[in-house]
């Protein structure tokens, strides 16, 4: 009987010890993933869920859906099946948040940090932006002591909302719509006929993998295999975490717990391109694509699911087009790209065939697109031939009569250049912005000679276009909340000349033109009047081409004008249908908060050359020399040179007070000496040099008498 009782109570108590949790603060009852260690790195594992998909989708025809048009929407899965919790933070170990600011004109990013472990602060860049926040991934360690530690790495970005408690992990997924190549294994690089953006969300425990059936597979990456896993496979690592929201602090997804992104999210579609031919397709959704977060299997981030269009083209209709990125008409030495529609081969008028190619040249040009999908009334893959566009280059002549200038030590220097059209003037022979514009370069306080550049830019005759919505339908203000605006494509450059805004609400309001990363190019400070409704608000924004501007409002200002982040300007909440365009010149494509909404600035009056051309930089001189006056009248009693400006001859007059040695030089804007003379035990000097022969531009005449030196700047015409 005792023996009976002394196994039961080993027994229990092994069993005790066997099933001991696994928490951060005893590691004791956690497995590594190699059942071998008591040692080890207790890493995520990221996938993403097939099934969701399969089941989860709309698809919506191009035309009649409003926001929706020519849309895919899906669901999304994405399970952690790693032996340790996906843990991001907002903040580093030691309490601090990190942001990274780029320079509007060179694109360099800087670091710096705040010290704010309660994450209250608002946090803005000097010029006004919002930062990229800099996440951190929290791993845990087990020691084979039953101790638990950690350690942090830079992870990718969030965007911080700190009004609403929001941070969202940037590109944490991706979702395109491919059609398969049979010789290729990797789904991730099949063909693409549409994509969406690269997501960011909350990350969080919306679900487990018990109650999320099906989901959870030790294999996503094989459409219709993989098996299922439960709580049981993880035994005490199980809900390790098991608590993520959707925190500025932390977020993340513990160990068998999934994140759900419905399809009626923001950003939970893929774009169907217009002409897209009904027929069999895959969906491939990739989550952290850019590979920022450290996980134990790093290959197996990705699924696909098969789907059948039936909202588009029918076949027999199929059609071919191709899209322009950097205008039609080109300076010399640029290109612009041109990317075909869809379809299973190319060829263009130039003969490649390839789906995108690049234009340097004059001409006109064309696509035919085959696509084996579609099918013509034979049964044969459907060909169909895309419209003609032309495409003229311009180019700027270099600038004319650019002229240097030699001035002392301290003194001001004048720079000067003309040409045909607008000249700009550079400290770098190539890139970076323009210090000045105009005809000349006046530099102050010169303490050493430099080399500046000078361009001359040409532009053609400009056309003026009304694009974006007019202000109809639902019309409502945000939310206190929401400081939002508009983003938007340029294909070639532009002016914003004016917008026009409706409010109930007088008040001031900066509007801001910020870049792709958040830099503020351009802001306007205006005095918006309540006494009407609608207001013309003259910009005169110039926007260069480029991808992704932001027209939106000051969050700080408005917050101390109007007590909230929102402008109180009203939105668009029906009826909206992005993109709003004007073809190869602007196209307004979405919202910080979906393609449902159209927020503030409506009724855009732009303004585009048909082209714009600068010309190779052209360096000029400035000339810096040590210089002494002959201002002692013991010395000299007068000292004249004429006639200045000079076209054929320069004449100086010297009268002295006693016999000297008189030195007379003349040199041009480089400092080089191109005429000289000597006058010795001389006191009375009547001079002259021949300009007959010299170029026009700047020159200098140096007199020297006894160590001391005047000089004149003497310009010949």
């Amino acid at each position: 009987m005792k023996n009976v009782v002394l196994f039961l109570f080993v027994f229990s108590c092994f069993f005790a010890f066997s099933q001991q949790p696994c928490t951060f603060t005893n590691s004791s009852g956690c497995s590594c993933e190699d059942p071998t260690l008591n040692d080890c790195d207790l890493l995520p594992d990221l996938t993403i869920s097939w099934e969701a998909g399969l089941n989860g989708h709309t698809e919506y025809s191009q035309t009649g859906n409003g926001s929706n048009d020519g849309r895919l929407r899906v669901d999304g899965n994405t399970p952690n099946i790693g032996w340790g919790p996906l843990t991001m933070r907002g903040i580093d170990e030691y309490g601090y948040k990190w942001y990274i600011c780029y320079d509007a004109v060179t694109g360099v990013g800087d670091t710096f940090s705040i010290y704010d472990p309660n994450f209250n602060d608002e946090t803005y860049c000097a010029d006004g932006s919002t930062p990229d926040h800099i996440a951190w991934q929290r791993i845990y360690h087990k020691n084979s002591d039953g101790t638990m530690t950690s350690s942090y790495v830079m992870s990718g970005t969030m965007t911080y909302h700190p009004t609403h408690g929001h941070m969202h992990f940037n590109d944490w997924t991706v979702l395109t719509l491919r059609v398969e190549d049979p010789n290729e294994p990797n789904p991730l690089n099949w063909p693409i006929v549409g994509d969406g953006a690269k997501l960011g969300f909350c990350i969080m425990d919306l679900s487990d993998c018990d109650a999320s059936f099906g989901d959870c597979k030790d294999d996503n990456t094989v459409y219709g295999q993989g098996n299922v896993l439960g709580s049981s496979y993880w035994g005490n690592n199980y809900n390790l975490d098991g608590g993520y929201g959707c925190s500025p602090i932390e977020q993340g997804i513990s160990v068998g717990h999934t994140d759900i992104y419905g399809q009626h999210l923001d950003g939970m579609w893929v774009n169907i391109p217009p002409g897209t031919c009904n027929g069999d397709y895959w969906v491939v959704l990739e989550v952290d694509p850019n590979e920022v977060i450290i996980e134990s299997n790093e290959v197996n981030n990705y699924t696909l699911f098969p789907i059948t269009l039936t909202e588009q083209v029918d076949p027999v209709n199929f059609t071919a087009s191709f899209d322009v990125n950097g205008g039609t008409s080109l300076c010399s030495g640029d290109s612009s790209v041109l990317t075909a529609s869809w379809g299973s081969s190319y060829l263009w008028s130039t003969g490649e065939t390839t789906q995108s190619v690049s234009v340097t040249n004059p001409g006109d040009y064309w696509v035919t697109v085959q696509n084996n999908i579609c099918l013509d009334p034979n049964g044969n893959p459907a060909a169909a031939t895309s419209d003609t566009i032309s495409f003229s280059v311009n180019s700027s002549s270099l600038p004319t009569s650019v002229l240097g200038d030699t001035v002392c030590v301290n003194g001001t220097g004048v720079l000067n250049a003309y040409g045909s059209g607008d000249i700009n003037w550079y400290l770098l022979p190539n890139g970076g912005a323009p210090i000045s514009t105009g005809s000349s370069l006046t530099v102050p306080g010169v303490s050493s000679s430099t080399t500046y550049y000078v361009s001359n830019t040409e532009s053609g005759n400009s056309a003026s276009y009304s694009v974006g919505p007019n202000h109809t339908g639902s019309s409502l203000y945000s939310g206190s909340q929401y400081n939002a605006g508009v983003i938007f494509d340029v294909s070639s450059d532009i002016v914003i000349n004016s917008v026009n805004v409706y409010t109930d609400t007088p008040g001031d309001r900066r509007i801001m033109l910020e870049d792709a990363n958040g830099n503020v190019l351009q802001d306007l400070t205006v005095f918006i009047d309540s006494s009407s409704f609608s207001q013309t608000i003259n910009l005169s924004f110039s926007v260069p081409a480029g991808n992704d501007y932001y027209l939106t409002t000051d969050g700080a200002m408005n917050y101390t004008n109007f007590g909230d982040n929102s402008p109180v300007l009203q939105r668009s909440n029906s009826g909206v249908s992005y993109p709003y365009e004007v073809a190869g010149v602007v196209s307004i494509k979405d919202s910080p908060y979906g393609g449902d909404y159209y927020y503030y600035f409506y009724e855009w009056e732009i303004e585009a050359p048909e082209y714009v051309c600068e010309s190779n930089r052209v360096p000029v001189e400035l000339v810096v020399i040590s210089c002494s006056s002959l201002e002692d009248p013991n010395v000299i009693s007068n000292l004249n040179v004429f006639p200045n400006p000079t076209k054929n001859i320069l004449n100086f007059e010297v009268d002295l007070k006693h016999n000297s040695d008189v030195f007379v030089s003349l040199k041009n804007s480089l400092g080089s000496v191109v005429l000289k003379d000597s006058f010795l035990g001389e006191n009375k000097i009547n001079g002259s040099f021949s300009t007959k022969g010299l170029s026009y531009g700047v020159y200098y005449l140096n007199v020297e008498i006894d160590g001391n030196v005047s000089v004149f700047k003497v310009v010949k015409h």
